[in-house]
């Protein structure tokens, strides 16, 4: 092979050219490529978009043991200007849930243990209520495998707010749409607060889910509900403050539970709603006592009221609100105290729609009742469910 040789004209001194070995030229290009390459390949890796980086996050978060969150909601009271209502959830997989709500009205406490659930509202005692089903993730969304209404996402609507800093570490806020119906349900019927005025105000409702994503690890810090028209406000922030921690407090399932001689009329709803959103005809009509003194009538709208409710299985979700009364046009103190109860009562079917429902409920020693009601005088009976837009006995 023939010796290549490449010229320096400038030499050592600028004045004499100098020969350069035969494999100088090949070593350049090499070189060249080399680099090349090496600035290929040290090239940074595509950052995540923003659906992978909330797709991570829910695979992280499905892998939890554990995980502690407090969330405050703020929505419009017909009592108030504006009512408020804060939700601790611990959660231990699996099986194992605590949820405690404070408002104006008190705390009430619920625990799941091994597909057992107790509730109690202090000072009173717990008490195991067989009716409701087991929620695995203390406010379970039926669209969402996780029970976590944020791992629904729209990838087509995410966009980025900004990266704050939460705790000192750096995150991504990301927003993305909901359906306004799915919030409702999932999100604001699960923990008690009632919707409905804000799809009846004739104004399109807006909807939005708002994530923090920690940068370092893709886990979720914060979440963000909203629904949202001219009218109404509705929402809810949920913040995780701990994972795969053993809970600060044991959840076990209570070493007392206070006997009760009655069913209360907010469990004598929870059993009659259990069955319907089950599509259970026959167990939701066992909750009425036959020997309650109605007319043919009555009787007649009532198991045409419950067939349809069943039909629809209405009750999943609900929001109640309760007034007790001692006699009729007298408020009681305390439900020991009351003779009588209505409960007004906005319940999900299975397709995300709203019902309107109206409970009554009485005493066993009640006049309306005949002398073969069960119990004493201060058992509770399930006496009416009235529809929107139906005539009950006392309500019209």
């Amino acid at each position: 092979m023939a010796s290549v040789s490449i010229v320096d004209i400038s030499g050592a001194d600028g004045r004499f050219p100098t020969r350069k070995p035969w494999w100088f030229g090949p070593a350049i290009v090499a070189i060249a490529v080399g680099a090349t390459i090496g600035i290929v390949i040290s090239e940074p890796a595509r950052p995540p978009t923003l659906a992978e980086m909330v797709r991570e996050s829910i695979e992280k978060f499905s892998r939890l043991t554990s995980y502690h969150k407090v969330g405050v909601a703020t929505y419009p009271d017909p009592k108030n200007a504006r009512g408020r209502r804060q939700i601790t959830v611990d959660v231990e997989r699996p099986g194992k849930t605590r949820i405690v709500w404070d408002d104006i009205s008190g705390s009430t406490e619920f625990l799941q243990v091994d597909n057992r659930r107790y509730e109690r509202q202090p000072p009173e005692g717990w008490f195991e209520n067989a009716f409701r089903q087991p929620d695995p993730s203390g406010l379970a969304s039926q669209r969402s495998p996780l029970g976590e209404p944020w791992a629904v996402a729209d990838p087509s609507t995410m966009r980025e707010v900004d990266q704050p800093r939460i705790d000192g570490l750096a995150t991504h806020h990301i927003r993305y749409a909901a359906t306004p119906t799915v919030l409702a349900d999932t999100v604001f019927a699960a923990i008690g607060v009632d919707t409905h005025r804000a799809f009846k105000s004739g104004v399109n409702v807006q909807s939005t889910v708002e994530v923090w994503i920690r940068t370092v690890d893709m886990e979720v810090v914060r979440v963000r509900y909203a629904l949202i028209n001219e009218a109404d406000e509705y929402r809810f922030e949920e913040s995780y403050l701990f994972r795969d921690e053993p809970a600060r407090t044991a959840i076990v399932a209570p070493a007392t539970v206070t006997g009760r001689a009655t069913l209360s009329p907010v469990m004598l709803v929870s059993a009659y709603l259990a069955a319907t959103s089950g599509g259970n005809e026959v167990a939701a009509l066992q909750v009425w006592h036959v020997s309650v003194a109605m007319s043919a009538e009555d009787r007649e709208r009532r198991v045409a009221a419950t067939h349809e409710l069943a039909s629809l299985r209405v009750g999943r979700y609900y929001a109640t609100r309760a007034t007790y009364v001692a006699v009729p046009g007298g408020p009681a103190v305390a439900e020991r105290e009351a003779r009588w109860a209505w409960m007004g009562v906005t319940a999900i079917d299975e397709a995300g729609a709203e019902h309107e429902l109206s409970f009554m409920a009485l005493v066993s020693d009640f006049p309306m009742l005949s002398s073969t009601s069960p119990g004493p005088g201060n058992t509770w009976t399930l006496y009416d469910v009235i529809r929107a837009g139906d005539c009950g006995v006392f309500v019209c």
